[in-house]
């Protein structure tokens, strides 16, 4: 009897365990979807010099030119010298360490109503991790279907959460927005002068990147047949940039390789100064990075180049 009644204990115990969480489950799916409006409202509070300035930017107000890209351009384009030298809004939407598919999704999520006159992608490859960084795009899921699929993609690539748990609504979205703060893109403020010591360049300047692995030829070819493909649907016309930098690489090498192939068979508008010797250390905050004094530099001699490419994307008054 003892033992019958030790098996009927223990059976109770379980059931009532599931039960508990499944009724956990459900608490919590009912609170995603009713307080997680609360969450976004404060989403959209962001700041400046937030990751989420560039969506909070170009998905809620119309600019004349957008620069995509990552870091290095956020680093390379002074975006309120280029508005002042061309009469027009242009926005340097740069991210911290995302590349040519964020930057492809972006262009997706764009309202119709908001769409620039023209974009200008500075390319910047992240190889695999290209497919688990769109993530910061997250609340804005549901905005237009083809940046969906890319988002839904990066969450399997990552192995992240799924399903409605990464919806514009989200709870668990809107309160890791709160607790994670967001990395801060870069400004021109606090980049004076240079850091690098020559002592240091040479150990630097060859980052390691392992033949291939990261960004191939193919790969970031593929990756600029999406973009283009991106860019046609929505009628904006777009040209791509290669700004300076002091790496030397492999991995540089490809995409340089890729990106002069790609917008000499594809006829796109290239400002190429990747390999620019004119830029040397008293230009860089680091090996990748342009300082404050480098960026106005290269700005004024980008400005010149593009001109062309503006002015054929129907910007009037150049």
């Amino acid at each position: 009897m003892e033992s019958s009644s030790s098996t009927s204990s223990s059976k109770n115990k379980i059931t009532g365990f599931w039960k508990f969480l499944g009724l956990t489950v459900l608490i919590y799916l009912v609170l995603d979807w009713t307080l997680g409006l609360f969450f976004i409202h404060l989403h959209h509070r962001v700041m400046d010099e937030s990751v989420f300035l560039v969506p909070n930017t170009v998905f809620h107000r119309k600019t004349d030119v957008l620069i995509l890209g990552s870091s290095r351009a956020a680093h390379s384009y002074d975006d309120a010298m280029l508005s002042h030298m061309t009469g027009h809004d242009v926005f340097n939407g740069g991210i911290d360490g995302r590349g040519i598919l964020s930057a492809t999704a972006i262009l997706y999520g764009i309202p119709g109503r908001l769409k620039p006159s023209a974009i200008v992608l500075d390319v910047a490859c992240f190889g695999r991790l290209e497919s688990s960084r769109t993530h910061f795009l997250a609340p804005y899921y549901g905005l237009e279907a083809r940046m969906d699929r890319i988002l839904e993609y990066d969450l399997r690539h990552a192995l992240l959460l799924q399903s409605h748990l990464y919806r514009v609504n989200g709870l668990f979205s809107g309160i890791l927005l709160q607790i994670w703060k967001p990395g801060r893109t870069y400004n021109f403020e606090g980049l004076e002068g240079t850091k690098l010591s020559p002592d240091t360049l040479e150990e630097k300047i060859h980052v390691s990147a392992p033949p291939g692995k990261r960004c191939s030829v193919q790969m970031v070819t593929s990756l600029l047949s999406g973009f283009e493909k991106a860019a046609a649907s929505r009628h904006i016309p777009f040209a791509l940039a290669l700004s300076p930098s002091l790496v030397d690489n492999q991995t540089k090498k490809n995409i340089h390789k890729a990106v002069t192939e790609f917008s000499s068979s594809h006829g796109v508008p290239l400002v190429d100064h990747y390999y620019d010797r004119n830029y040397d250390i008293r230009d860089f905050h680091d090996v990748s990075h342009l300082n404050k004094d480098g960026a106005r530099r290269y700005t004024r001699q980008f400005y010149h180049e593009v001109l062309p490419f503006l002015r054929s994307a129907g910007i009037k008054n150049l």
